[in-house]
């Protein structure tokens, strides 16, 4: 049970963020029907067939909670979303919090509606190592074995790979004696436990979860470094593509997608607090993120 959690927790987490069912042609023109473009970055280590098969069902439950249709059509990047959406061939797009950041310096007119949060309210990235390693510092990993989870998020992957160059400067396959793909976060931390790795990088919900699985082995571990929160998941939108009524009607419909049967069952199982309204500092937690993890292109430069 615990291995079907990590295998499917990232695809349902994704799919909650709209509730559209995919089953339709992405090519099939439907009046009066929402497409919502989701990056494929949310679906690491994820088939396309499992994809289809977890998100079909979730149409259902948004048209009970908003009435209204969509289609959710995954792939591409951050980039491409923005690019459909600000077109208008996408109506709405799914963004990890500092993609967001990323896109909206290019398409200004891309909005924010609502954020997705989890049971911590925190989107964080950790680095875990035994309490009795040698390791004092992210440089003193250079060289060791280190585990990539399998189906770890996106903001994991980019906190790692800029603390790396930030170390070498170099990417992690080459600051690392051997990045492992661990099947799970549990893997990864029992395997660190034992002494077989170095270190891991780990999201909250996944430290969380061990923590309560496996508390003896928890408090074998520390953290030796984490990142600062980055902002939330966002379903954003074009000004002046959807009504303000159809905006209302969406946004309500999710946020009270928990006061029925199928929706409170959905967030317990896959530990989903839900969807709450873009708060006040979001747009400085968006200027903050950007001054530490610039655009791709931009890293690459500066570090030239």
């Amino acid at each position: 049970m615990r291995k079907t959690f990590g295998a499917f927790g990232s695809l349902l987490i994704a799919a909650c963020l709209t509730g559209f069912t995919a089953s339709l042609p992405a090519d099939q023109p439907v009046p009066g029907l929402i497409r919502v473009g989701m990056a494929q970055t949310f679906f690491h280590d994820i088939p396309k067939p499992l994809v289809q098969l977890v998100t079909d069902p979730f149409g259902g439950i948004m048209r009970q909670t908003t009435g209204l249709d969509g289609r959710l059509i995954v792939g591409g990047d951050a980039f491409e979303i923005a690019q459909k959406v600000e077109s208008n061939e996408y109506q709405l797009g799914v963004f990890h919090g500092f993609e967001f950041a990323w896109v909206q310096q290019k398409h200004h007119e891309l909005k924010p509606l609502m954020i997705a949060v989890n049971a911590q309210h925190s989107v964080t990235a950790y680095v875990p190592v035994r309490k009795d390693s040698e390791v004092t510092s992210f440089c003193d990993l250079k060289g060791k074995d280190f585990s990539v989870p399998k189906r770890t998020k996106e903001h994991c992957r980019l906190f790692l790979e800029r603390t790396c160059l930030d170390g070498g400067p170099c990417g992690s396959k080459a600051f690392f004696n051997q990045v492992v793909s661990s099947a799970s976060v549990e893997v990864a931390l029992d395997e660190l436990c034992r002494g077989n790795l170095q270190a891991a990088i780990v999201d909250s919900i996944g430290l969380e979860f061990y923590k309560d699985l496996k508390p003896g082995c928890f408090a074998r571990l520390k953290v030796l470094k984490q990142s600062d929160p980055f902002p939330q998941p966002v379903i954003a939108y074009r000004q002046g593509v959807l009504s303000d009524a159809t905006l209302a009607k969406f946004r309500d419909g999710l946020l009270s997608a928990h006061r029925i049967e199928r929706g409170r069952d959905m967030m317990k199982l896959w530990k989903i607090n839900g969807f709450e309204a873009v708060p006040v500092n979001y747009a400085q937690g968006l200027a903050d993120c950007l001054k530490n993890y610039p655009p791709p292109e931009v890293a690459k430069v500066s570090r030239r």
